[in-house]
């Protein structure tokens, strides 16, 4: 893959993450269970902590032209580096459907997971179709790393989700099997 193109995935992964700071970050002021409030503002929070890595390693492309190994980018973060990069990266994502990702009035605990869920198994694919596109590897390793966080919310969204919906699910599995019950 070209410089070009890696600049390019890079700056729409930033945006997601940006926009994924910003919906949990809405979501958390308006859900009204307090654990809900906690998930969403840790979720927040760890979305901001991907745009920096991504912008570090967008800024070393773009200015040195070269990938910089993850440890290195770990060292380097600078967290106040979304709030001046912000505008950069705030422009609409070309083909992106109109609400994606918003929240409506009406819209309860339970709908704001689902919306999150999906949020989060769309940057899990785009992280591994990233991972798998690029031909530098410590461009594979950042894209893996993030793939593997996102999936991580996932579950713990999930989960969430479970617990709240009184699926009879926890974690992906059965509270109680009909076995149990004889």
């Amino acid at each position: 893959m070209d410089k070009g193109t890696s600049i390019e995935i890079l700056a729409k992964a930033i945006q997601f993450e940006i926009e994924g700071h910003d919906f949990y970050e809405r979501t958390g002021k308006r859900t009204k269970n307090i654990k809900g409030k906690a998930l969403f503002s840790q979720l927040a929070k760890d979305e901001t902590r991907h745009a920096n890595l991504l912008i570090a390693q967008y800024n070393s492309l773009k200015e040195k032209g070269g990938w910089i190994p993850y440890n290195e980018i770990l060292k380097g973060i600078d967290p106040e580096e979304i709030k001046r990069q912000r505008e950069v990266f705030t422009k609409p994502i070309k083909g992106q459907k109109k609400g994606h990702n918003q929240i409506g009035k009406d819209t309860d605990d339970i709908g704001a997971l689902r919306l999150a869920i999906s949020q989060e198994e769309e940057a899990s694919g785009f992280y591994k179709d990233a991972e798998m596109g690029t031909d530098d590897p410590k461009g594979k390793v950042l894209y893996s790393k993030l793939a593997e966080m996102e999936k991580k919310h996932l579950i713990i969204l999930k989960a969430e989700y479970d617990s709240l919906s009184n699926s009879g699910y926890w974690c992906d599995f059965p509270e109680f099997t009909m076995e149990s019950m004889e």
